[in-house]
């Protein structure tokens, strides 16, 4: 509980000073393209504000090291945040320069689940249907579905985050859904959920 107080305290501060600087960096860092499609803003607003949460991401990842567990809790975690750094930055170089194609972005979020598949040996195992599962259970196809997954769900959210707030909500809605899941099972039938972590 205490690491998701960090991370929202520090997201929503940083993500404060975005806002209220945004006079300094707007020139950089807002778009200025009221006429668009899903442009909705009476004003350029800065397409930046994911730099506040990934800075909020880091933060964390900071104070896990000073915590009791931190070999345990903190090593995985950094891992975690190193494989999130293509998608990250092919994501921020667009909002700043609007140059990086749809095609891009998508390669750079699949480079980052093979290296979370790699680096922490997370990728999609079974769906509890038994055929499946055995296919799954081969590490080139749990790779690549799990690849293709990660890939699919981010683009998704994407698509739908052409209006304020609507893809937080979906999100916030998600992260409600795996927690009531999560909650529902004991940890011993956890090792059994869709997406394991074999360290």
């Amino acid at each position: 509980m205490l690491t998701l107080s960090i991370a929202f305290v520090l997201s929503f501060l940083f993500t404060l000073l975005v806002i209220r600087y945004s006079s300094v960096h707007a020139h950089i860092t807002a778009d200025w393209d009221l006429n668009g499609v899903q442009k909705f803003h009476a004003r350029p607003v800065p397409r930046v504000g994911g730099l506040g949460i990934a800075l909020a991401l880091v933060g964390v990842s900071i104070a896990l090291f000073f915590f009791r567990d931190s070999k345990a809790l903190g090593f995985p975690y950094f891992l975690l945040l190193c494989s999130a750094i293509p998608a990250f930055l092919a994501g921020f170089i667009e909002d700043l320069t609007k140059r990086v194609s749809p095609r891009e972005r998508l390669i750079a979020t699949m480079i980052s689940a093979v290296l979370a598949a790699y680096l922490l040996e997370a990728r999609i195992v079974r769906i509890d249907i038994h055929y499946v599962d055995a296919v799954l259970a081969l590490p080139l196809v749990g790779g690549l579905i799990t690849v293709f997954a990660v890939a699919g769900v981010a683009n998704a959210i994407n698509i739908i985050d052409g209006f304020n707030g609507l893809a937080s909500m979906v999100a916030m809605l998600m992260f409600v859904s795996l927690a009531y899941v999560s909650f529902g099972n004991p940890p011993a039938k956890a090792m059994g959920s869709e997406v394991e972590f074999s360290r």
